[in-house]
Protein backbone atom coordinates (compact mmCIF):
# COMPACT_ATOMS: atom_id res chain seq x y z
CA UNK A 1 0.00 0.00 0.00
CA UNK A 2 1.34 3.46 -0.87
CA UNK A 3 0.41 6.09 1.69
CA UNK A 4 0.03 9.68 0.56
CA UNK A 5 -1.87 11.85 3.03
CA UNK A 6 -0.72 15.36 2.14
CA UNK A 7 -2.28 17.93 4.49
CA UNK A 8 -0.94 21.03 6.22
CA UNK A 9 -1.26 19.13 9.46
CA UNK A 10 1.14 16.32 10.43
CA UNK A 11 0.89 13.60 7.80
CA UNK A 12 2.97 10.73 6.45
CA UNK A 13 4.13 9.15 3.22
CA UNK A 14 5.50 5.66 2.81
CA UNK A 15 5.26 2.02 1.87
CA UNK A 16 4.73 -1.01 4.05
CA UNK A 17 4.69 -4.82 3.89
CA UNK A 18 1.72 -4.84 1.50
CA UNK A 19 4.10 -3.96 -1.35
CA UNK A 20 7.13 -5.89 -2.56
CA UNK A 21 10.67 -5.44 -1.26
CA UNK A 22 11.62 -3.91 -4.62
CA UNK A 23 8.93 -1.24 -4.24
CA UNK A 24 10.09 -0.50 -0.69
CA UNK A 25 13.62 -0.03 -2.01
CA UNK A 26 12.32 2.48 -4.56
CA UNK A 27 10.40 4.30 -1.84
CA UNK A 28 13.57 4.76 0.22
CA UNK A 29 15.15 6.67 -2.65
CA UNK A 30 12.02 8.81 -2.98
CA UNK A 31 11.69 9.70 0.70
CA UNK A 32 15.29 10.26 1.79
CA UNK A 33 15.62 13.57 -0.13
CA UNK A 34 12.43 14.78 1.60
CA UNK A 35 13.83 14.16 5.08
CA UNK A 36 14.39 17.51 6.81
CA UNK A 37 14.81 18.74 10.40
CA UNK A 38 11.40 18.61 12.02
CA UNK A 39 10.35 15.40 10.27
CA UNK A 40 10.55 11.81 11.55
CA UNK A 41 11.86 9.12 9.19
CA UNK A 42 11.04 5.50 10.02
CA UNK A 43 12.87 2.80 8.05
CA UNK A 44 12.65 -0.87 9.02
CA UNK A 45 12.73 -4.10 7.06
CA UNK A 46 8.92 -3.88 6.83
CA UNK A 47 8.22 -0.21 6.18
CA UNK A 48 9.59 3.12 4.97
CA UNK A 49 7.72 6.18 6.24
CA UNK A 50 8.23 9.93 6.62
CA UNK A 51 6.15 12.00 9.04
CA UNK A 52 6.08 15.73 8.28
CA UNK A 53 4.09 18.83 9.20
CA UNK A 54 3.08 20.80 12.29
CA UNK A 55 0.17 20.98 14.70
CA UNK A 56 -2.29 18.16 15.14
CA UNK A 57 -1.93 15.03 13.01
CA UNK A 58 -4.55 13.89 10.52
CA UNK A 59 -6.88 11.17 11.73
CA UNK A 60 -5.36 8.72 9.22
CA UNK A 61 -1.86 9.48 10.47
CA UNK A 62 -2.71 9.04 14.17
CA UNK A 63 -4.52 5.74 13.60
CA UNK A 64 -1.79 4.41 11.32
CA UNK A 65 1.16 5.29 13.59
CA UNK A 66 -0.59 3.97 16.71
CA UNK A 67 -1.39 0.68 14.95
CA UNK A 68 2.21 0.43 13.76
CA UNK A 69 3.54 1.05 17.29
CA UNK A 70 1.15 -1.58 18.66
CA UNK A 71 2.45 -4.14 16.17
CA UNK A 72 -0.88 -4.52 14.36
CA UNK A 73 0.61 -3.50 10.99
CA UNK A 74 3.68 -5.75 11.25
CA UNK A 75 4.32 -8.82 9.12
CA UNK A 76 4.28 -10.68 12.41
CA UNK A 77 1.31 -9.21 14.29
CA UNK A 78 2.26 -8.22 17.82
CA UNK A 79 6.05 -8.30 17.35
CA UNK A 80 7.99 -6.03 19.70
CA UNK A 81 10.89 -4.75 17.58
CA UNK A 82 8.85 -2.08 15.82
CA UNK A 83 8.24 -0.14 19.05
CA UNK A 84 11.97 0.22 19.66
CA UNK A 85 12.48 1.23 16.03
CA UNK A 86 9.84 3.95 16.29
CA UNK A 87 11.42 5.22 19.50
CA UNK A 88 14.86 5.35 17.87
CA UNK A 89 13.46 7.17 14.83
CA UNK A 90 11.84 9.74 17.13
CA UNK A 91 15.05 10.26 19.13
CA UNK A 92 17.10 10.62 15.93
CA UNK A 93 14.64 13.25 14.72
CA UNK A 94 15.03 15.09 18.03
CA UNK A 95 18.80 15.12 17.51
CA UNK A 96 18.49 16.42 13.92
CA UNK A 97 16.56 19.53 14.84
CA UNK A 98 13.69 21.03 16.76
CA UNK A 99 10.44 19.08 16.43
CA UNK A 100 7.05 20.69 16.47
CA UNK A 101 5.16 20.28 19.73
CA UNK A 102 2.49 18.29 17.88
CA UNK A 103 5.09 15.88 16.49
CA UNK A 104 6.48 15.32 19.98
CA UNK A 105 3.04 14.53 21.35
CA UNK A 106 2.16 12.27 18.42
CA UNK A 107 5.22 10.06 18.88
CA UNK A 108 5.15 10.07 22.67
CA UNK A 109 1.53 8.86 22.57
CA UNK A 110 2.46 6.26 19.93
CA UNK A 111 5.24 4.92 22.15
CA UNK A 112 2.86 4.84 25.09
CA UNK A 113 0.19 2.89 23.20
CA UNK A 114 2.85 0.43 22.04
CA UNK A 115 3.89 -0.21 25.64
CA UNK A 116 0.29 -0.53 26.84
CA UNK A 117 -0.62 -3.07 24.15
CA UNK A 118 2.35 -5.27 25.05
CA UNK A 119 1.78 -5.08 28.81
CA UNK A 120 -2.03 -5.19 28.89
CA UNK A 121 -2.65 -7.82 26.19
CA UNK A 122 -1.10 -11.14 25.20
CA UNK A 123 -0.86 -10.21 21.53
CA UNK A 124 2.83 -11.15 21.24
CA UNK A 125 2.37 -14.58 22.81
CA UNK A 126 3.16 -17.31 20.30
CA UNK A 127 4.03 -14.86 17.55
CA UNK A 128 6.50 -15.72 14.80
CA UNK A 129 9.45 -13.38 14.28
CA UNK A 130 11.85 -12.80 11.40
CA UNK A 131 14.43 -14.71 13.42
CA UNK A 132 12.20 -17.72 14.07
CA UNK A 133 11.09 -17.80 10.42
CA UNK A 134 14.76 -17.76 9.41
CA UNK A 135 15.52 -20.61 11.80
CA UNK A 136 12.60 -22.59 10.38
CA UNK A 137 13.91 -22.17 6.83
CA UNK A 138 17.39 -23.35 7.85
CA UNK A 139 16.42 -26.25 10.08
CA UNK A 140 13.18 -27.52 8.54
CA UNK A 141 12.57 -26.27 5.02
CA UNK A 142 16.18 -26.63 3.85
CA UNK A 143 17.24 -29.19 6.50
CA UNK A 144 20.78 -27.79 6.69
CA UNK A 145 23.12 -30.21 8.49
CA UNK A 146 24.44 -29.27 11.94
CA UNK A 147 28.08 -29.12 10.82
CA UNK A 148 27.43 -26.68 7.95
CA UNK A 149 29.14 -23.28 7.95
CA UNK A 150 26.57 -20.53 8.48
CA UNK A 151 27.56 -16.88 8.00
CA UNK A 152 25.42 -14.22 9.70
CA UNK A 153 25.87 -10.59 8.63
CA UNK A 154 24.81 -7.65 10.78
CA UNK A 155 24.60 -7.06 14.52
CA UNK A 156 21.07 -6.38 15.74
CA UNK A 157 18.21 -8.05 17.58
CA UNK A 158 17.31 -10.28 14.63
CA UNK A 159 20.84 -11.60 14.08
CA UNK A 160 21.34 -12.06 17.83
CA UNK A 161 18.22 -14.24 17.97
CA UNK A 162 19.27 -16.17 14.86
CA UNK A 163 22.72 -16.91 16.28
CA UNK A 164 21.25 -17.88 19.64
CA UNK A 165 18.66 -20.15 18.01
CA UNK A 166 21.24 -21.88 15.82
CA UNK A 167 23.50 -22.60 18.77
CA UNK A 168 20.62 -23.98 20.81
CA UNK A 169 19.67 -26.27 17.91
CA UNK A 170 23.16 -27.72 17.82
CA UNK A 171 24.83 -25.88 14.93
CA UNK A 172 28.56 -25.81 15.57
CA UNK A 173 29.93 -23.53 12.84
CA UNK A 174 28.06 -20.24 13.15
CA UNK A 175 30.02 -17.11 12.27
CA UNK A 176 29.05 -13.45 12.49
CA UNK A 177 30.46 -10.36 10.80
CA UNK A 178 29.55 -6.71 11.14
CA UNK A 179 31.06 -3.44 9.97
CA UNK A 180 31.38 -2.37 13.61
CA UNK A 181 33.21 -5.41 14.93
CA UNK A 182 32.65 -4.65 18.62
CA UNK A 183 28.90 -5.18 18.15
CA UNK A 184 29.55 -8.57 16.56
CA UNK A 185 31.71 -9.51 19.56
CA UNK A 186 28.82 -8.59 21.91
CA UNK A 187 26.56 -11.08 20.13
CA UNK A 188 29.30 -13.71 19.96
CA UNK A 189 29.88 -13.40 23.70
CA UNK A 190 26.26 -14.21 24.54
CA UNK A 191 25.50 -16.76 21.79
CA UNK A 192 28.75 -18.68 21.34
CA UNK A 193 29.24 -17.91 17.64
CA UNK A 194 32.59 -16.83 16.15
CA UNK A 195 33.40 -13.35 14.86
CA UNK A 196 34.75 -12.91 11.33
CA UNK A 197 36.57 -9.75 10.25
CA UNK A 198 34.21 -7.89 7.89
CA UNK A 199 37.08 -7.38 5.44
CA UNK A 200 37.27 -11.17 5.01
CA UNK A 201 33.56 -11.70 4.38
CA UNK A 202 33.92 -12.45 0.67
CA UNK A 203 36.54 -15.16 1.17
CA UNK A 204 34.52 -16.63 4.04
CA UNK A 205 31.33 -16.59 1.98
CA UNK A 206 32.99 -18.97 -0.48
CA UNK A 207 33.04 -21.62 2.26
CA UNK A 208 29.52 -21.09 3.59
CA UNK A 209 26.42 -23.23 3.16
CA UNK A 210 24.04 -20.54 4.44
CA UNK A 211 24.36 -16.75 4.59
CA UNK A 212 21.87 -14.72 6.63
CA UNK A 213 22.07 -10.98 6.02
CA UNK A 214 20.45 -8.20 8.02
CA UNK A 215 22.82 -5.41 7.08
CA UNK A 216 21.70 -1.85 6.49
CA UNK A 217 23.42 -0.79 3.26
CA UNK A 218 22.43 1.54 0.46
CA UNK A 219 23.31 -0.97 -2.29
CA UNK A 220 23.79 -4.74 -2.63
CA UNK A 221 27.01 -6.18 -1.24
CA UNK A 222 27.03 -9.57 -2.99
CA UNK A 223 26.04 -11.13 -6.28
CA UNK A 224 25.30 -14.82 -6.71
CA UNK A 225 28.69 -15.08 -8.42
CA UNK A 226 30.30 -14.42 -5.02
CA UNK A 227 28.68 -17.55 -3.56
CA UNK A 228 30.52 -20.89 -3.44
CA UNK A 229 30.39 -23.30 -6.38
CA UNK A 230 28.11 -25.73 -4.54
CA UNK A 231 24.50 -24.80 -3.73
CA UNK A 232 24.26 -22.12 -1.05
CA UNK A 233 21.17 -20.73 0.70
CA UNK A 234 20.80 -17.00 1.20
CA UNK A 235 18.30 -15.40 3.57
CA UNK A 236 18.24 -11.68 2.86
CA UNK A 237 16.42 -9.74 5.58
CA UNK A 238 17.76 -6.38 4.43
CA UNK A 239 15.98 -3.46 2.77
CA UNK A 240 17.57 -2.49 0.44
CA UNK A 241 18.58 -6.08 -0.32
CA UNK A 242 22.17 -7.14 0.37
CA UNK A 243 22.23 -9.95 -2.21
CA UNK A 244 21.77 -9.11 -5.90
CA UNK A 245 19.90 -12.05 -7.43
CA UNK A 246 20.26 -10.97 -11.05
CA UNK A 247 20.70 -13.92 -13.44
CA UNK A 248 19.59 -16.31 -10.69
CA UNK A 249 18.81 -19.07 -13.21
CA UNK A 250 22.52 -19.38 -13.98
CA UNK A 251 23.39 -20.44 -10.44
CA UNK A 252 22.44 -23.38 -8.17
CA UNK A 253 21.84 -21.10 -5.20
CA UNK A 254 18.53 -19.93 -3.74
CA UNK A 255 17.91 -16.66 -1.90
CA UNK A 256 14.90 -16.06 0.34
CA UNK A 257 14.08 -12.35 0.52
CA UNK A 258 11.70 -10.63 2.90
CA UNK A 259 8.72 -11.28 0.64
CA UNK A 260 9.21 -15.03 1.11
CA UNK A 261 10.24 -14.93 4.77
CA UNK A 262 7.16 -12.91 5.66
CA UNK A 263 4.84 -15.52 4.15
CA UNK A 264 5.73 -17.73 7.12
CA UNK A 265 5.09 -15.13 9.76
CA UNK A 266 1.36 -14.92 10.50
CA UNK A 267 0.32 -18.57 10.60
CA UNK A 268 -0.95 -18.38 14.18
CA UNK A 269 -2.74 -15.03 13.93
CA UNK A 270 -6.21 -16.57 14.26
CA UNK A 271 -5.59 -17.68 17.84
CA UNK A 272 -4.68 -14.08 18.75
CA UNK A 273 -7.77 -12.39 17.29
CA UNK A 274 -9.17 -11.55 20.73
CA UNK A 275 -5.92 -9.85 21.70
CA UNK A 276 -6.02 -7.81 18.48
CA UNK A 277 -9.49 -6.55 19.43
CA UNK A 278 -8.23 -5.61 22.89
CA UNK A 279 -5.25 -3.82 21.34
CA UNK A 280 -7.59 -1.84 19.09
CA UNK A 281 -9.57 -0.74 22.16
CA UNK A 282 -6.36 0.55 23.76
CA UNK A 283 -5.48 2.38 20.54
CA UNK A 284 -8.88 4.10 20.55
CA UNK A 285 -8.25 5.20 24.16
CA UNK A 286 -4.87 6.66 23.24
CA UNK A 287 -6.25 8.43 20.16
CA UNK A 288 -8.79 10.16 22.40
CA UNK A 289 -6.06 11.02 24.92
CA UNK A 290 -3.85 12.44 22.16
CA UNK A 291 -6.64 14.60 20.75
CA UNK A 292 -7.58 15.85 24.22
CA UNK A 293 -3.97 16.82 24.97
CA UNK A 294 -3.71 18.73 21.68
CA UNK A 295 -6.98 20.56 22.35
CA UNK A 296 -5.79 21.53 25.85
CA UNK A 297 -2.53 22.78 24.38
CA UNK A 298 -4.29 24.88 21.75
CA UNK A 299 -6.60 26.41 24.37
CA UNK A 300 -3.59 27.29 26.50
CA UNK A 301 -1.79 28.85 23.52
CA UNK A 302 -4.90 30.88 22.61
CA UNK A 303 -5.28 32.08 26.21
CA UNK A 304 -1.61 33.13 26.37
CA UNK A 305 -1.90 35.21 23.20
CA UNK A 306 -5.22 36.80 24.13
Amino acid sequence: MLFQNLYKMISFLGSDISVSVAMREERIQQLLPLRTPGSVYVQTCNRVELYTGVGIATSETVLHLFRVAAGLESAMVGEGHILGQIKRAYLQACEMGKLDRGMHKLFLHAIRVGKRVRTQTAIARGAVSHASATLNIITCKEAISLDSIILVLGANTITRNVCDGLQKRGYTSVFIANRTESKAHEIAHTTGCTVVDFEHVFSFLAMSKVVVSALKLETALFTLGDFPVQRCIGIDLSVPRTINTQNASEYPHYVYDLDEVEKCMNQNLACRCFEVLRAEELIDEEINAYRASMIRGNRYATHCHA
